[in-house]
């Protein structure tokens, strides 16, 4: 009886650890429309940015503005734990 009982603990434990770590692709996706963003802006402070780079930091703002909506009220701590989930 305690076999089962430290069994099925230990599988609880495994299913909740796993559940806790998997990846969130949502929020992966908001953090690489952050880095086309910041890349794209990185590289416009280099130069004179044209008409039709202005129009493509535009597009990449509302890009990242849709894919990181559902996070714009989440801790800080919490998007930490998100984000390292993306390296994986």
């Amino acid at each position: 009886m305690k076999h089962i009982l430290f069994l099925i603990l230990n599988s609880s434990f495994v299913i909740l650890l796993v559940s806790c770590s998997s990846r969130d692709p949502k929020m992966c996706d908001c953090l690489e429309a952050g880095d086309k963003l910041n890349d794209f802006s990185a590289k416009m402070l280099q130069k004179a940015p044209s008409e039709a780079d202005q129009k493509k930091m535009i597009r990449l703002k509302k890009q990242k503005e849709l894919k990181c909506a559902d996070f714009q009220m989440m801790s800080g701590e919490e998007m930490l734990k998100r984000k390292a989930t993306c390296a994986e």
